[in-house]
């Protein structure tokens, strides 16, 4: 299924580079001259099919024509990486009512892949990020935040199958299993 809506977000000017690769998208042309402090606001429109760069012109702008699969690879490459332990409808910006999120279930190297880059944790249970830290091979941090999501960011979603975990559980009880999800 494809996206629909508009997603925006201040994207590192290198990953966006990087993003584009290969594609049949002069953007490169226009990141090099053009970007402020390494970040680039970018607007990713899924229903015109447009790829619309905002800072740092102000109120000039640059626009793309780019498809659809295209739009989506940017915008899992170039966006903020956010892991969460759960997802739900308190999380949506209540002013934002274009976001239709995606859901896909991924394995675990590429949320290791979506990771590598950096990426901010709202996991709120110390043993969960423990836990996920040991599965995945990097440092996920305790975060008991709120995050209010605004179809900014790419959601990676940890969800934990099984009893409830003992208090300072460092591995997995018997049958119990994490499963991965992307939203975008």
């Amino acid at each position: 299924m494809f996206l629909k809506g508009v997603r925006s977000a201040l994207v590192n000017a290198e990953k966006l580079e990087d993003a584009v690769l290969g594609k049949d998208i002069p953007l490169h042309l226009f990141v090099d001259t053009h970007q402020k402090d390494g970040k680039i606001r970018l607007c990713l429109d899924f229903n015109e099919e447009t790829l619309t760069v905002i800072e740092p012109l102000g109120d000039a702008f640059q626009k793309f024509d780019v498809s659809k699969k295209d739009l989506k690879d940017i915008m899992l490459y170039a966006f903020p990486k956010v892991i969460v332990n759960a997802f739900s409808l308190n999380m949506l910006d209540p002013e934002i009512v274009s976001i239709d999120p995606q859901i896909e279930a991924i394995p675990v190297y590429k949320v290791q892949e979506l990771l590598a880059g950096g990426f901010t944790s709202y996991i709120g249970y110390r043993d969960l990020a423990n836990i996920v830290s040991q599965e995945l091979g990097i440092d996920v941090p305790y975060n008991r935040a709120h995050l209010t999501w605004k179809g900014d960011a790419v959601l990676i979603v940890t969800q934990y199958r099984g009893p409830r975990l003992p208090e300072g559980a460092t591995e997995l009880p018997q049958g119990a299993k994490i499963e991965y999800y992307l939203i975008y």
